[in-house]
C-alpha cells in the first residue's frame, strides 16, 4: 500500500478473469485491505455473487457470458455492489448508460486498480454514513413525535446548559 492512499473501509471484493495469474495478481493487490474472491469465469461469478459483495472487479472478454453479460446480469439480478471492468480493448460505449461504474485500461498497474477501490470504499463509507444519519434522525423523530412536551423541553434546556457550560 502506498503511504498517499487512505482506506475508509474494508470492502467485499469479487474479482473475475479468466487468466489465472490477472486474478491471483489483483488478489494479492488488494487482499491486505480487503477480502477478496475470486471467480475463473463469468457462470461462477453468477453463482457467487451474494449481497456481502461490494465490488465487482470483471474482466471484459471472457469465456462464456463477457464483463458486460456479467455486470448486466448482476444488475438485474438487483445486486448493490460497484463494478469495475479490466479490458485490453478501449471503451466502445458509454460508461454512464452501461452497467459498469468504471473501466481500467489492460495491463493494469497496481495504481490504477486500487485508487479505483480506494474511490469505490471512499463512496460505500460514504453511503453507510448516510443510511445511519438517516436511521437517527428517523429514531429522533419518532422520540419526539412521542415523547411527552414537557419532557422534550426538559432535555433541550439541558442540553442547551451543557453547551454553555462546554463554551466557557
Amino acid at each position: 500500500m502506498t503511504q498517499s492512499r487512505v482506506m475508509t473501509e474494508t470492502l467485499e471484493i469479487l474479482i473475475v478473469d479468466d487468466t489465472d495469474g490477472c486474478r491471483d495478481l489483483y488478489s494479492f493487490w488488494l487482499e491486505g485491505d480487503h477480502t477478496v474472491r475470486t471467480a475463473p469465469n463469468g457462470t461462477v461469478a453468477l453463482d457467487e455473487i451474494d449481497p456481502g459483495v461490494d465490488l465487482v472487479v470483471v474482466d471484459r472478454n471472457m469465456p462464456g457470458p463477457s464483463g458486460l453479460d456479467v455486470a448486466a446480469e448482476i444488475r438485474a439480478d438487483g445486486y448493490d455492489c460497484q463494478i469495475i471492468m479490466i479490458s485490453s480493448e478501449r471503451v466502445e460505449f458509454d460508461l454512464s448508460t452501461s452497467p459498469v461504474d468504471e473501466y481500467i485500461k489492460k495491463p493494469a498497474d497496481r495504481e490504477a486498480l486500487e485508487s479505483a477501490v480506494d474511490e469505490v470504499a471512499t463512496q460505500h463509507a460514504y453511503q453507510s454514513a448516510l443510511f445511519e444519519l438517516f436511521a437517527v434522525s428517523a429514531t429522533v423523530g419518532r422520540v419526539e413525535a412521542n415523547a411527552p412536551r414537557e419532557q422534550l423541553e426538559r432535555v433541550e434546556e439541558a442540553r442547551a446548559d451543557a453547551e454553555a457550560r462546554h463554551r466557557v
